[in-house]
């Protein structure tokens, strides 16, 4: 077996930075208990440390951007970041309160080694404003120590080219790290240091039944998981069911345009949830959470699913320069409930040009929807109707194909939405000037069961030159101007 793991060392911190655009440009730190619990690097360069006093650290900097430690949403983040590791291993769990233990032996081959699961790794989580160390052992145990103790340096006693570690040099490796960083209660640890210990190695070196009788069996059976001596099992996470997405705003949003880049990192993560299930989504949905009013929601449709995040970025970009804010946004909130099995695309060799078509349609039509309500966007069929209002019908743009109606060339392709009553003087019919009749008639003579239709329909010229879709209703004895050609 091959265990990775993630740490995440600023993650109280880059809880709340990952939502803001140039975060490392400030000075940030995290407070807790009137203490600094983390800093980034703009605040430690001004001079300030972790266990400083907030006092110290404000008057050491003056534009400092202090937020208070919530742990619930340290879990929050790192149980997301366990769904997107899911992409690499079904074998994912978590080790609160900042790191993944991920079993990725039976990936290597799928991924095509080792560092090309640390470099599509890092890659996101650099994306992502999320600082991290790698470990890498044959047991859970032992990744976590070089996580923490020797992040990086796997290279030392991993054979890349039979792609597993060498248990001699991980265990000069592990031998050097400090007592400290066991993952033993404190108390525990200073024992250790007391008859002079320092490193794991020195007790390594041991008779494991003195230790057993001086630090108890339960810290033998650490070290027994740790060098792959006993068995260490762990509860791997189950994948979500539905995408949700909260990220509160460190501060306030008044512009719309300062939405785009936590949007984007929401987007990032539903983009990598799709892929890593080989699903598609045809509709998702941001709520904004303003300050002091009542949320506003932005609802996108696909005419086709799509796992792209280039897809989803321009569509929300398109809907949001379509709204104003009422009220500043303090938090964001990406929805997709419903999803489906990505398509398998095959290239075509043959009509490339109609593929590119349809492609290129679908994308005018989602902009359309982005842009403008969604009532307004349909396509038109036909209806097996004689009388002409009745038939044509409005669907949805998925459901027909826009342009499939094609008029006659005796019809009209603009119908008036309802027929207008022409005046008729002295014979001569006037519709803002004179018409003249100029073809016709057509009867149209149908729904004698219901309402009766019984109507003469005549091709009119305006004095001006224009053509008109005219006729005489015989029940009520009226001239209508219907339609008109373009």
């Amino acid at each position: 077996m091959l265990w990775l793991c993630l740490h995440f060392p600023l993650l109280p911190l880059e809880s709340f930075t990952r939502a803001q655009a140039g975060a490392h440009s400030q000075a940030w730190l995290v407070a807790e208990s009137q203490r600094v619990a983390q800093c980034n690097e703009a605040a430690a360069a001004a001079g300030i440390a972790p266990g400083m006093s907030l006092a110290t650290a404000y008057a050491i900097g003056t534009s400092l951007r202090v937020v208070d430690r919530d742990r619930q949403r340290e879990r929050i983040a790192l149980g997301q970041l366990g769904q997107w590791a899911y992409r690499f291993t079904p074998a994912v769990s978590l080790k609160p309160p900042d790191a993944l233990l991920l079993e990725v032996g039976a990936s290597l081959k799928l991924f095509h080694g080792l560092q090309a699961i640390v470099g599509a790794m890092g890659d996101y989580l650099d994306d992502q404003g999320f600082s991290y160390r790698v470990g890498i052992a044959d047991t859970p145990g032992a990744a976590w120590l070089m996580a923490r103790g020797c992040p990086g340096t796997h290279p030392a006693w991993f054979d890349a080219r039979r792609q597993r570690c060498c248990r001699a040099a991980l265990t000069r490796a592990l031998g050097a790290l400090p007592l400290s960083l066991l993952d033993c209660p404190a108390p525990l640890i200073s024992r250790l240091h007391k008859p002079g210990f320092s490193t794991l190695g020195d007790l390594l070196c041991l008779p494991r039944a003195a230790l057993a009788r001086r630090f108890g069996p339960d810290f033998i059976r650490y070290l027994e998981r740790v060098m792959g001596e006993a068995p260490d099992p762990r509860t791997a996470i189950q994948p979500e069911r539905r995408f949700r997405r909260m990220l509160p705003l460190p501060d306030p949003v008044h512009r719309s345009e300062t939405l785009l880049f936590p949007m984007q990192r929401l987007l990032d993560e539903l983009a990598a949830f799709l892929q890593s299930r080989q699903l598609e989504c045809a509709a998702f949905s941001w709520h904004l959470q303003q300050q002091d009013a009542d949320p506003v929601e932005l609802a996108i449709q696909l005419s086709r699913p799509q796992h792209h995040r280039q897809v989803f970025l321009a569509l929300t970009r398109t809907r949001l320069d379509a709204i104003r804010l009422q009220a500043p946004v303090t938090a964001l909130i990406l929805d997709c409930p419903r999803f489906s099995q990505a398509e398998q695309r095959s290239g075509v060799l043959f009509g490339e040009e109609q593929v590119h078509e349809q492609a290129s349609m679908a994308a005018l039509l989602d902009k359309l929807r982005a842009r403008l309500q969604r009532r307004q966007i349909y396509a038109l069929a036909c209806r097996d109707e004689h009388v002409p209002e009745l038939a044509w019908s409005r669907l949805a743009p998925e459901q027909g194909r826009c342009g499939a109606v094609t008029p006659a060339p005796d019809r009209p392709g603009w119908l008036l939405r309802h027929p207008r009553p022409i005046d008729q003087r002295d014979e001569v019919l006037h519709w803002h000037g004179r018409l003249r009749l100029i073809m016709g008639p057509e009867r149209i003579d149908t729904l004698w069961w219901q309402k009766p239709v019984r109507r003469d329909y005549y091709v009119a010229r305006h004095e001006q030159g224009s053509l008109y879709w005219v006729f005489l209703d015989h029940q009520r004895g009226r001239w209508y101007l219907h339609g008109i050609f373009s």
